[in-house]
């Protein structure tokens, strides 16, 4: 069984709207510590991280990925030719 810790916080931002969270699951390893990020418009998981173990990177890693991944996808639409 696992369990949530709900919504950690929500950023807005060129126009997107991020929710982040963790939860844990229990493995047969032992427990593993799943943080990740969702792009509320899309519903489309944006950046994830698992751990064994409850430190920062675990939720920092996650956000950093979503905020690299939103401005590579604004970089890639601001160079492509027009039509």
């Amino acid at each position: 069984m696992g369990g949530t810790a709900g919504i950690l916080c929500c950023q807005r931002g060129n126009s997107a709207r991020l929710a982040s969270s963790f939860t844990y699951v229990r493995a047969w390893c032992g427990i593993v510590y799943v943080a990740f990020v969702v792009d509320v418009h899309s519903r489309a998981i944006v950046g994830w991280s698992a751990s064994a173990n409850k430190r920062a990177t675990l939720v920092l890693d996650p956000r950093d990925m979503a905020l690299w991944r939103r401005n590579a996808m604004s970089r890639a639409s601001s160079t492509r030719p027009a039509r």
